[in-house]
């Protein structure tokens, strides 16, 4: 499925991501899920997406020092579970994204923190110099 994906892609030139495991799982759901803990799951993807080529993995901030060790240098890390406060949701699995940028995240995804936040433009103004500091 990914190898005639990827060929798909080449034809309308764009890039194929693809989603390790879910940040809103814990190890019990992974375990319960995949028969192994949420890093052994991710390592297994992780080598997946070497063999194929992917363009780019979404994974948890958490899991990024398995994607540098792991992944071939040219595939992206996008990462979503950016919290930079405590905020009870369904995410377990998260990281700051000042964090996330030095762990090696090429892309952070920062949802429910702008959508839900009581003004999205402060909370934009903090996200962009959290990410600078």
């Amino acid at each position: 499925m990914i190898t005639a994906a990827m060929a798909a892609a080449k034809i309308i030139k764009t890039k194929i991501i693809g989603v390790s495991i879910l940040t809103s799982l814990n190890d019990d759901d992974t375990s319960a899920l995949f028969q192994s803990t949420t890093r052994e799951q991710v390592a297994r993807l992780f080598k997946l997406a070497n063999e194929t080529a992917i363009d780019g993995i979404v994974c948890s901030p958490l899991e990024l020092d398995l994607a540098v060790n792991i992944l071939s240098p040219e595939i992206l890390k996008i990462t979503p579970g950016i919290r930079d406060i405590e905020v009870s949701d369904d995410q377990s699995r998260t990281m700051t994204a000042n964090e996330a940028i030095k762990h090696g995240a090429s892309y952070l995804v920062v949802g429910r923190p702008i959508s839900k936040a009581s003004n999205i433009s402060d909370a934009l103004k903090y996200f962009n110099q959290s990410i600078n500091e």
